[in-house]
């Protein structure tokens, strides 16, 4: 049976996503539209992430801090605006031992020397998958990577303003095109408002501000020759583009997702992504834009579902 889910979110409910799942014929669709809507006003991207925070009803916004640049980013503009903020880093667990030591790294680094107490909370990612325990995160959205059912616990373990930093609409620099988004990081704010969590499931592009800020810095600084590099591991375009806008001398690092080191005894994300993929089926991404993002690529309103 076919079941069409439509929820919008982002500040202004600018952005409109339509789940479209099938689990008799396996086939899925996902579609994000980003709507033109009021404009604030605000130019400097602290400003905006600051407004993003605006409605919080608990003191602190805790961040889900990765150690990668995107969550720090989010933890200087909270630090410069003086908001209460507390890194939210997650320890994966194996037989006793961490193993995402490159995230632990750089996060400790930079709690210490920015005076933030850091939380650290473990997850056993052996009884977590082995258990099955992610299924109840994938399930309602056809989320095929199985890694996100760690997101969404981690945000369950909050205690105040949970924030995802997340990422800003990728524009392709030689076409006036974006590339889609995927499902499987678009519903952690439907899944929150339906588990009554208040917060922020992607800070980068919580508002058509914030998202166009950072669509027209990435075309301003992209250079082809010296950002494309398909094996390259350093994200020196992103470091740029946080420097560009302000955050200055953040540290490069090899690029992380935090899962890449951990034994295929304990995480075999190819195992449990097929396994996802069996039950659920491939999903197809859509994305459409309208005039104000249009404007800025170059592009009248249009649509793709091919990724760049």
């Amino acid at each position: 049976m076919e079941k069409t889910t439509v929820w919008n979110d982002g500040h202004n409910s600018y952005k409109k996503h339509t789940l479209i799942s099938n689990r008799e014929t396996k086939e899925n669709s996902y579609t994000l539209e980003l709507l033109d809507v009021e404009l604030t006003g605000l130019t400097n991207i602290v400003d905006i992430f600051a407004m993003h925070v605006e409605h919080k009803q608990t003191k602190f916004v805790d961040v889900l801090y990765s150690g990668g640049l995107d969550s720090e980013c989010v933890l200087l503009a909270m630090l410069q605006k003086n908001i209460p903020c507390r890194p939210i880093t997650m320890r994966l667990m194996f037989n006793g031992f961490p193993i995402n030591t490159h995230d632990l790294y750089y996060s400790e680094k930079f709690c210490r020397e920015h005076n933030l107490s850091q939380v650290l909370i473990d997850l056993d990612i052996k009884a977590f998958f082995g258990n099955g325990d992610h299924i109840k995160y994938m399930e309602p959205y056809t989320i095929l990577n199985p890694h996100v059912a760690s997101h969404m616990w981690l945000i369950e373990q909050c205690q105040g303003f949970p924030v995802f930093s997340g990422d800003y609409t990728w524009p392709w620099t030689h076409q006036p095109m974006l590339s889609p988004h995927r499902n499987s990081y678009s519903c952690y704010g439907i899944w929150m408002n339906e588990n009554s969590i208040s917060g922020i499931g992607n800070m980068l592009n919580h508002s058509i501000d914030s998202n166009m800020l950072f669509i027209k810095t990435h075309l301003e600084l992209y250079d082809n020759e010296k950002h494309n590099h398909p094996y390259s591991k350093l994200p020196v375009l992103k470091k740029e583009i946080l420097e560009k806008l302000g955050f200055d001398n953040v540290e490069l690092r090899a690029r992380s997702y935090g899962w890449e080191s951990i034994p295929k005894e304990a995480f075999d994300e190819t195992i449990y992504g097929k396994e996802l993929y069996e039950k659920f089926g491939p999903c197809k991404h859509t994305i459409v834009w309208n005039n104000l993002i249009g404007n800025i690529i170059g592009s009248t309103p249009g649509s793709n579902d091919k990724f760049k």
